[in-house]
């Protein structure tokens, strides 16, 4: 169709590229280093595209920490560009260790691996002792604990943990049962009930007859049902005393 043709007229289509010749082009000078000064760019690094590009005289060091050995040092170390990454839709540049005067990589090679040893020997204190933190908080919680176990034991023992019948019944007291709660309820009202009527006939003159009335118009209990109640209430006393 029409698109298959336009695609085949712009293959037809002889695209020109600038071509050299090996007699048209310079080996790329990098310079010299000059007074312990490293040539670099405008944007201050040293392109390092290839091992050609390196001055002469200079060192290319990519040891961790050389460029602040050379500044400890007070030695020239710009950064070396070796390319461009392409990260989060952008290009990015590349740097690797840095460039140095040949006479003094020795000196800031050195500098950087001690300095890499004791940041090594650092760190190791500081995890040690983070270690040995971490130890005593445990140790000392798993002795709070012991502790805490030996003094609340007894209270544990004397309260132990109700089950779910027991939640669900009527909570009693402890050392009884609620059969047992209800019947010492009973006899303190039963032994109250007898003393009201003890110091109600010790006040009142006794009648002869059981069910008298009284002057508010109430029944009067009889002598004789006063004696059982208070028969029945010391019976209770007794039982709870022995318990």
């Amino acid at each position: 169709g029409v698109a298959g043709a336009g695609v085949r007229a712009a293959a037809a289509v002889e695209v020109e590229e600038a071509m050299f010749g090996e007699w048209q082009t310079d080996v790329v000078d990098p310079g010299e280093v000059v007074d312990g000064k490293v040539p670099r760019s405008s944007f201050g690094n040293v392109e390092l595209w290839h091992w050609r590009c390196l001055p002469r005289g200079a060192a290319h060091l990519t040891v961790r920490g050389a460029a602040a050995a050379a500044a400890r040092l007070g030695v020239d170390a710009p950064p070396a560009l070796t390319g461009f990454d392409f990260k989060q839709g952008a290009m990015v540049p590349r740097v690797e260790g840095v460039v140095v005067p040949e006479p003094m990589a020795d000196a800031v090679r050195a500098a950087a691996l001690e300095a890499e040893e004791s940041r090594l020997a650092a760190a190791a204190v500081k995890r040690r002792r983070q270690v040995l933190a971490r130890w005593a908080k445990l140790v000392q919680g798993v002795h709070l604990l012991a502790n805490v176990e030996r003094i609340y034991q007894g209270v544990r023992e004397l309260a132990p943990r109700r089950s779910g019948a027991d939640c669900d019944s009527t909570p009693a007291a402890a050392g009884g049962s609620a059969s047992e709660q209800r019947a010492a309820s009973g006899g303190r009202a039963a032994s109250n009930g007898a003393r009201q009527s003890r110091d109600r006939a010790a006040h009142e003159p006794p009648t002869g007859s059981a069910g008298a009335v009284d002057a508010s118009g109430r029944d009067r209990p009889a002598p004789d049902s006063l004696g059982r109640a208070a028969d029945v209430a010391r019976a209770l006393e007794l039982q709870q005393a022995e318990r």
